[in-house]
């Protein structure tokens, strides 16, 4: 779990970096935008729009089984729509089977919708890209590579030089409690 400072840090550096305008969340302000616009019918994206979902559904096909011999469909997502604007901190909650992990994959580009647009910064989301990362639940790092050239990985497709990247990732390692272990490899660092 991370710290009271240390999110304090992160949050710090994610409103320096202009990820976020404010490390507090104005809800009340965003629900009556989203009533508003659920009530006009507005589909239009403005220029604070930073994530937009318009009427997003997303299906999985559900293979037949002994109890279920025909193949249907499993609704994961129903004609969802929402506007996250630049700066905007949300958090998605939800029961297991809710949608949570679809939603993200969706704006990360791993999947597509079944139907409905998936908009950043304006623009349809087509498959991955590097103005979006995705943390994924399960173990997601190279295990060939050792905990700072994991942090590097991101800073590298970017172009971010050897010398910067080492920083940042030395930096961040810190942050989450790994300084001290940036040559170890992912099997060599404990997963508590």
């Amino acid at each position: 779990m991370i710290s009271d400072s240390d999110f304090t840090k992160w949050a710090a550096w994610l409103k320096s970096a202009s990820v976020i305008k404010s490390t507090t969340v104005d809800a009340a302000k965003y629900y009556t935008n989203e009533f508003q616009r659920r009530q006009t019918g507005c589909e239009r994206v403005s220029e604070m729009t930073k994530i937009s979902l318009r009427s997003v559904t997303k299906q999985f096909a559900v293979r037949p089984t002994k109890d279920q011999p025909r193949a249907g469909l499993l609704t994961a997502l129903d004609n969802v729509s929402l506007d996250i604007a630049t700066g905007e901190f949300i958090a998605l909650v939800g029961p297991s089977g809710s949608g949570k992990s679809t939603l993200l994959d969706l704006l990360g580009g791993l999947s597509k919708p079944t139907s409905g647009d998936v908009l950043v910064d304006g623009r349809l989301v087509t498959g991955p890209g590097l103005d979006r990362a995705v943390v994924f639940q399960q173990y997601a790092l190279f295990p060939w590579r050792t905990a700072r050239a994991n942090v590097e990985f991101g800073l590298e497709a970017t172009g971010v030089r050897r010398k910067d990247r080492a920083a940042t990732a030395r930096e961040y390692l810190e942050l989450v409690g790994l300084g001290g272990f940036e040559e170890r490899y992912p099997h060599e660092l404990s997963a508590a």
